[in-house]
């Protein structure tokens, strides 16, 4: 492209200085609902702790002399396994509670019943569809959503998820919390955006060696912004040709000197600070190895998805039980977290079955495998033989001998 000079047309004076002509278009507003997905470190946050929490087996447990064990014909369990009349799956049901919660720091289902008061169904409900009606006097919550229930809704039958409150009412939004890291990893992502969507040159000036009005100074940015600033797949290759006596000089920084690079890191460890995620879970491993993923992995498990699946179990076993059910719980089997790390597993039932905790057909039923027969006795530790046959081995061995003689 030429610029060139044009005539003046005028004999005023030229003004000295600078100046600046923008074609900039202003930047839309941060949005708290929206732009905190465009992190890529908050949207895997988000995502990890929500599919994790999404895919754990749920089952109605009871206690029984001081043993827990399944109750498999339990209606609960329909629901936990899609039989029920559920618009969505039950995946896509808890997957959606805990979005909700670490979105907006409140996540609602409401409970439909059958006539003896037994779950029907689950419905999730938006956080902007239900409003929290608290009387600190009496101490009595309730809630309201219009198009579920008229009036008042009692809240055995709402739940009502949520992870940090100040109050123990109402719950406050992760991404509230950390609004000024968003904010800083917002900012870092339009720089990043801007710098690579102009060829890596967005800022500089052309100098003239003699005066120009105002009008050619006018032409000359309209021609160079129209050549470098259009839409995404401008040719960044053209060379721009200038005319006599313009230079340009640029003074744009690189990523290097604007520490674009370190920064957006720095912003992935403030996310994984926030959520409770170990960096390399994020997708940073800068500081990884073999041992740090497997430890990230049990860490993941004990610190950052326990206390949203005890949450979970809590919330649903005080108001999806009647009265009549007070011995039964809502158990969320975390041991499938462990199923992506085969040694660990295999090490985890080695131990449980060779210190006769767990029978052989027990952790295989665990495995989905077939039970086998004479597997279903516990082993007493550092030994190969069943604590049934232990009393019977003496008595075996002083036939034998009877016999002999």
């Amino acid at each position: 492209m030429q610029f060139n000079l044009f005539k003046r047309k005028n004999k005023e004076a030229e003004k000295r200085g600078l100046d600046f002509i923008s074609f900039s278009v202003p930047a839309p507003k941060f949005s708290i609902e929206v732009a905190p997905l465009a992190i890529s470190a908050v949207f895997r946050a988000i995502m990890l702790i929500s599919d994790s929490c999404s895919v754990l087996p749920f089952n109605v447990v009871k206690k029984k002399n001081g043993d827990t064990v399944k109750v498999p014909n339990h209606p609960l369990n329909l629901i936990f396994s899609d039989k029920s009349d559920m618009t969505i799956t039950w995946m896509q049901f808890i997957k959606q509670i805990v979005q909700e919660m670490l979105l907006k720091g409140n996540s609602y289902a409401y409970v439909y019943r059958n006539n003896d008061g037994s779950v029907k169904k689950l419905r999730f409900l938006r956080n902007s569809d239900v409003v929290v009606d608290y009387d600190e006097i009496k101490d009595k919550l309730y809630y309201k959503c219009s198009y579920v229930a008229k009036g008042r809704i009692e809240a055995i039958n709402m739940l009502h998820f949520k992870k940090f409150s100040f109050d123990g009412v109402h719950g406050e939004s992760i991404i509230k919390i950390m609004w000024r890291t968003l904010q800083i990893g917002t900012a870092q992502e339009k720089n990043a955006l801007s710098t690579f969507e102009n060829g890596g040159t967005k800022i500089g000036y052309i100098k003239s060696s003699v005066p120009i009005g105002a009008e050619q100074k006018q032409q000359i940015v309209q021609d160079w912004s129209q050549a470098y600033s259009g839409p995404t797949g401008t040719d960044y290759s053209r060379i721009a040709v200038l005319g006599h006596n313009l230079d340009y000089q640029s003074i744009n920084s690189s990523a290097e000197e604007n520490e674009l690079l370190s920064s957006r890191l720095f912003t992935v460890s403030e996310v994984a600070r926030f959520f409770g995620i170990n960096p390399v879970l994020l997708e940073d491993l800068s500081h990884s190895s073999y041992n740090t993923i497997e430890a990230s992995l049990l860490q993941f498990l004990s610190q950052t998805l326990q206390p949203y699946l005890r949450l979970i179990e809590t919330e649903m076993s005080r108001k999806l039980f009647r009265p009549s059910e007070n011995n039964l719980f809502v158990d969320i089997d975390d041991y499938a977290v462990l199923l992506s790390d085969k040694s660990t597993l295999a090490n985890y039932y080695s131990t449980l079955v060779s210190n006769g905790i767990m029978t052989l057909n027990e952790a295989r039923q665990n495995l989905d495998l077939p039970a086998k027969e004479g597997c279903d006795d516990l082993l007493i530790p550092y030994t190969d033989l069943a604590q049934n046959t232990v009393g019977n081995t003496d008595q075996n061995d002083e036939q034998t001998e009877k016999q002999e003689v």
